[in-house]
């Protein structure tokens, strides 16, 4: 998987005051906003994927079109911005225990949910959280809490100082009005994200979800 980044050079980086700032406080914020998948969800239909990997594929690609959500630490305690983050997704297990995986990043989302399809067949009849070992550095934790109807979700990290790429979590979706809407939280770490990049985030998953073809 690819691994390559760029080390940042708090010296010269613009977003220094910023980062320096909110990593005294170890700030983190959530934000949620509902999305409409109509088309996505007919998109996924159509090419027989199931839908949590679809919006994990497009949730990706969103994630890795913008800079403010690559940041991260390297094998050496480097503070970098990684050129791709890889999609950290979830499978149930028959215990109702949940087991982490993650898939190589691919920028067209049908050959992403393949792949992540893959590893999920790889590692079907393997019951433990975490069956590939290590994480990759470069990965982003996209899941979702299908199985009851919420407004928001958020999150506490002990050490969220120091965690810089993004949480997305995808909620039960509904049919409202004959399209099929999701709330999608996101948590971020202000050191690196406002709320100005999050809105982005979320509109270039929409965008994307939209212009699925």
């Amino acid at each position: 998987m690819d691994a390559t980044f760029h080390k940042v050079d708090l010296e010269t980086w613009e977003r220094r005051e910023e980062y320096e700032y909110f990593s005294r406080g170890g700030c983190g914020f959530t934000m949620t906003a509902e999305l409409d998948i109509t088309h996505l969800r007919r998109y996924a239909k159509e090419h027989g994927a199931k839908l949590y990997p679809m919006l994990v594929a497009v949730a990706a690609q969103a994630v890795n079109a913008h800079p403010e959500f690559r940041y991260g630490w390297s094998e050496e305690d480097e503070f970098v911005c990684y050129n791709t983050m890889h999609p950290l997704f979830f499978d149930v297990m028959e215990n109702g225990n949940v087991k982490c995986l993650v898939a190589e990043y691919i920028p067209d989302a049908l050959r992403q949910v393949e792949e992540i399809e893959r590893v999920r067949a790889e590692y079907a009849d393997v019951n433990k959280y975490n069956p590939q070992g290590a994480f990759p550095l470069n990965s982003v934790n996209i899941s979702a809490v299908p199985w009851i109807k919420t407004t928001n979700i958020s999150f506490c990290l002990q050490y969220c100082a120091t965690f810089y790429p993004p949480i997305l979590t995808f909620g039960k979706f509904e049919e409202r009005d004959g399209k099929t809407v999701i709330p999608l939280s996101v948590y971020c770490n202000h050191a690196v994200n406002d709320g100005y990049h999050c809105a982005m985030l979320f509109q270039d998953f929409q965008r994307r979800a939209d212009g699925l073809e």
